[in-house]
Parts: C-alpha cells; sequence; structure tokens
C-alpha cells in the first residue's frame, strides 16, 4: 500500500478490534506518532505531495462524499456545520493530523451542545524523517488559533462497538477539500501549477492557500462554495 494510501487507515483500526493482530499493529503504528508542536516551527521547508481523488476514488468514497457540487450538498450530507477554533493540542496520529478544535459555535448537531471541544481527523501530516508534508486530496491543515467554518461527519462504529476516551467526538470532514472553510485573514484560491508541485515545491509556498490543488475546477467550486458560506455562517 503506498504512503498516501494509509491516511485515515488508523480511523478503521481505532474502531475494529480484532484480537491481537490489532494490538501488534497498534503496538508499531504508534512508533512513528509526534506532537505537532515538535516540528511545526520547522515545516516551511518541507517538500510537499499531493494525492488526488482520481487515483484514489476507492479509498475516497470509503471515508468522505463525491460529487459536492455546492453548499446545500455540503449541509444536507452534513451530521455537523460547527464553527470552530484550531487549538495547538494536535499530533500525527497514523498519517493524519488528529487535531482538538474548540467549538465556538453550532449550526448543526445539537448533540454536541455543552461540548467545548471536539477533534478532527485532517487528511495530511507531516514526515519528519524525509522533511515531507503529504497533502491527500488538496487539504491543508489548520492554523493554529484561526477559526473556520467545518462541515464534519460521524465515524461509524461497527454495531455493538463503544466508543472510547475521544472517539465519540472525533469526527470526519463531510468533503474534502470542501470541508471547511476559513473566517479570518482570508487565505488564497487558485489552482497551483502542477509542473511546480511536480518539481518540489515547499510548504512555505502554498502555506496561505486554503487547498493544494492544480485543478481549476476544484479551485473554482471551492471559491464559490466558500463565498457562500461566508455570507450564511457568521
Amino acid at each position: 500500500m503506498k504512503k498516501l494510501d494509509k491516511v485515515l487507515l488508523s480511523i478503521v483500526v481505532s474502531l475494529v478490534v480484532i484480537g491481537a493482530v490489532v494490538g501488534i499493529f497498534t503496538k508499531f503504528s504508534y512508533k512513528d506518532n509526534v506532537s505537532f508542536s515538535r516540528i511545526s516551527n520547522d515545516i516551511d521547508d518541507y517538500k510537499i505531495v499531493v494525492g488526488d481523488v482520481d487515483s484514489d476514488r476507492a479509498f475516497y468514497k470509503s471515508f468522505y462524499v463525491e460529487n459536492i457540487k455546492s453548499l446545500s450538498d455540503l449541509e444536507l450530507k452534513s451530521d455537523y456545520i460547527l464553527k470552530v477554533r484550531a487549538e495547538d493540542d494536535r499530533k500525527t496520529l497514523n498519517n493524519t493530523l488528529y487535531t482538538k478544535v474548540n467549538v465556538v459555535k453550532i449550526y448543526k448537531g445539537n448533540d454536541l451542545k455543552g461540548k467545548n471541544y471536539v477533534y478532527i481527523y485532517e487528511p495530511c501530516f507531516f514526515d519528519v524523517y524525509n522533511k515531507t508534508f503529504y497533502s491527500q486530496w488538496g487539504y491543508n491543515f489548520m492554523h493554529n488559533n484561526d477559526e473556520y467554518i467545518v462541515f464534519l461527519r460521524k465515524i461509524k462504529a461497527p454495531q455493538g462497538y463503544h466508543y472510547k476516551n475521544n472517539e465519540g467526538i472525533s469526527f470526519l470532514f463531510t468533503s474534502v477539500p470542501y470541508g471547511k472553510y476559513k473566517l479570518k485573514d482570508i487565505g488564497e484560491v487558485i489552482a497551483v501549477d502542477e509542473k511546480k508541485i511536480n518539481q518540489g515545491l515547499k510548504y512555505g509556498d502554498v502555506k496561505d492557500l486554503d487547498i493544494i490543488t492544480s485543478d481549476s475546477d476544484v479551485a473554482n467550486r471551492y471559491e464559490s462554495i466558500k463565498n457562500e458560506v461566508l455570507r450564511k455562517y457568521k
């Protein structure tokens, strides 16, 4: 399995317990988990690798909603719509960024009332050994202390499974890259030249982009939905 294909595999493993096999997997998979604070001051010089939906479509469909065309699509397919503030409390967890966010406002998902924070699996990670930022499907991570409107889905647990620790308040984006929108200091939405990505862009070159894509259709749709989000959710 390619390294990018392993993004979010940990979510499945955390929910499906299969005796000693899972125990062995967990023992080894956690050895590379590192605190994000250990690498956050050095990431501008990391090279970037971007996975695309077409090459991983079956994997994508296992976790996210395809064919999002509009804000109404997002609203319909999402279990939760929240305004959140990203915290520094995050870690690289089995090839995702597992990020704690403060819940600022709830627009959909009243069962979260009274919850001050939730966790989001961000489909990207920083490989500290190879100095590389891996973005799945153009996703760029949430910056500390910035506020975002996020569209989230519950992680479906197997029948009879009981959530442990923070699993019950840990969520996936409804869609990538259309699942989050920055509210303050609005970032750029542009299509990045694919040749530049392939030739070795650094994370510092794209850190202010809302999404990292060379597909102008994706960039244009994201910007269109973003404009609607910013008008409706404040």
